[in-house]
Order: structure tokens, then C-alpha cells, then sequence
């Protein structure tokens, strides 16, 4: 078929290309043997794929007779079908199931939390293969706390699934940054071959208040050793003044 050249897109997928000592030109009559290829080794694409942000699938098939029925043997009847179940959605398509995040040793989702919490955030995944939705088989999954750049980025553990179930459960246990404000808690999973995912909550993050701040700090240890000694020398030096007695001897004036 006609061969192609894909660009820079990073949508843009390679799914069948030619070897390095392929060349692809132009062949008109008016032309010369002699002319320039336009397409060598391996950028002469016979398939490519694209996939738009919105998981829209369009593939580019340099010729129908990939799908004939002359050719099965050759291997085509295989790579056809599954060419055309990932094109028409058929195939790798993930979904987010459910998704829920709470801190540590509770069960409550809450829409604000306080620095430094300790919290499990917990997403389930499927996959559709061969007309049913079955759990997700991946190990690259990851979590992202995010006000405005990403204060925390933390890989998912998968969880092992029984046959009956359709979604696999992914787990994180993190602790949440020093810093308050609004946060995004969010899965943003893009995986050549798959549908993408973006899935985003947003929770709010506050500083501890008056009542929840340590009552005394390592580092400060100098400054309190400095105060009490401070009063204890005040209070030293009190009872001295105070009960400290000038002996004082009283000098009768002799007159003459």
C-alpha cells in the first residue's frame, strides 16, 4: 500500500512500519529513476494511530487489502481484527470505577483535611477485552497532589482480584505536605494503546489550629532553658533583697 510519515504529535501512535532499508517516492512518468526518495527506513509508515485527548480513535491504513480476505494466511486476519476492535473501542478502553480517599484507621471522605495527615486514597479500574469489562492489569497507575505543580506523585499499589470481579482496586498511603490551600487529588493515566484517564477531586488542605500545635518543641529547648533561668534568677535574687538585713549601728552625737 502507500506508505506515510507520521510527525511530531505526541498522540500519535506506530503500529506498522517498514524496515531500515525501505525507501517510499513518488512514481509518475514524467519523473525521473533517479529521484530522491521521500520517506526511508523506518519513518516509511504503513500504519500509524491516533488517539485525541478526548480518547477519539482514528487509524491511517495505507491500503484496504490489509483487511482482504486473500491474505489470512499471512498473518493479517489476526493484527486486522485487532486493529479494528482498539479503533472502534472495542479493546483497551479503561474506565474509573469508584474512587474514595479518607484518612488513616477511618472510613469518612472528607473535604478538608490538615497538613500532614496521614490519608489512603483508593481508585478501582476496568478494562474491556472481548465484549466484557474485566479488572485492569496495571502496575504504573500513579497518584498526584497537585496546587499548581505537584507537591506529591506516589505510584498505586494493585490489589490481587478474584475471577468474578470486573475492577481491580488501587491503593496509596500518603502523607499529605506542610503546605494549606486548595488541592487537586488527582489520576491522570496515559498509556499508549489505552483509553486515557483523568480523574481529579479537589479537597482542601488547612493549618492545624491554636489548639492542635505541640505544646513544646525540640528545637525551642535553648529558648525555654533561657527563660527559666531567667525567672529562677529573678525569683534568687527577690528573696535576697527582701530578706537580706543591714546591720546598722546607730552613733549617738556627743555634744559638748
Amino acid at each position: 500500500g502507500i506508505a506515510h510519515k507520521i510527525g511530531t504529535v505526541p498522540l500519535l501512535t506506530k503500529v506498522l512500519w517498514a524496515g531500515e532499508t525501505a525507501y517510499s517516492y513518488e512514481t509518475k512518468a514524467d519523473q525521473q529513476v533517479d529521484q530522491e526518495p521521500l520517506v526511508i527506513g523506518n519513518e516509511v509508515m504503513l500504519v500509524s494511530a491516533l488517539q485525541a485527548r478526548n480518547n477519539a480513535r482514528v487509524t491511517f491504513v495505507g491500503s484496504i487489502e490489509l483487511f482482504s480476505d486473500r491474505f489470512p494466511k499471512s498473518g493479517n486476519e489476526d493484527f486486522a481484527k485487532d486493529l479494528t476492535k482498539w479503533t472502534f473501542q472495542e479493546k483497551g478502553v479503561l474506565k474509573v470505577t469508584s474512587k474514595h480517599h479518607h484518612k488513616e484507621g477511618e472510613g469518612e471522605e472528607l473535604e478538608i483535611y490538615r497538613i500532614k495527615d496521614n490519608i489512603v486514597y483508593i481508585i478501582e479500574i476496568s478494562e474491556y477485552v472481548n465484549d466484557h469489562w474485566q479488572p485492569f492489569n496495571g502496575t504504573d497507575v500513579q497518584f498526584e497532589a497537585i496546587m499548581l505543580d505537584p507537591y506529591i506523585r506516589k505510584t498505586l499499589t494493585p490489589f490481587p482480584t478474584s475471577p468474578e470481579q470486573q475492577s481491580r482496586k488501587y491503593e496509596a498511603h500518603i502523607q499529605l505536605p506542610d503546605v494549606y490551600g486548595v488541592f487537586t487529588f488527582k489520576v491522570n493515566y496515559k498509556r499508549s494503546g489505552y483509553s486515557y484517564i483523568e480523574d481529579s477531586t479537589v479537597v482542601a488542605i488547612r493549618p492545624f489550629r491554636h489548639n492542635e500545635y505541640p505544646r513544646y518543641i525540640s528545637a525551642a529547648y535553648p529558648y525555654y532553658t533561657g527563660a527559666a533561668s531567667m525567672i529562677m534568677g529573678f525569683l534568687l535574687f527577690s528573696v535576697v533583697w527582701f530578706f537580706n538585713k543591714e546591720n546598722t549601728k546607730r552613733v549617738k552625737k556627743k555634744t559638748s
